[in-house]
């Protein structure tokens, strides 16, 4: 019983591993960073600098403006 793990290590090449793992996780940090960063551009940073906008004045209250202008 206690050679069962050296096959399977072996079988496995758990003992091998190569920094092209270290890559591949690389990568997937960047991709994950680049999908945040666009997702505050397109959708946060539209409305972080919003201010509230004024109400629109009605017709019949023009306070002295030329309303054929």
């Amino acid at each position: 019983m206690t050679d069962m793990p050296t096959p399977i290590i072996r079988r496995l090449n758990l003992s091998k591993l190569s920094f092209g793992w270290l890559e591949i996780g690389a990568s997937l940090a960047a991709m994950s960073s680049l999908v945040a960063d666009a997702h505050k551009v397109a959708y946060l940073a539209p409305h972080a600098s919003r201010r509230r906008q004024p109400d629109v004045v009605p017709d019949d209250d023009l306070e002295g403006r030329d309303p054929t202008w």
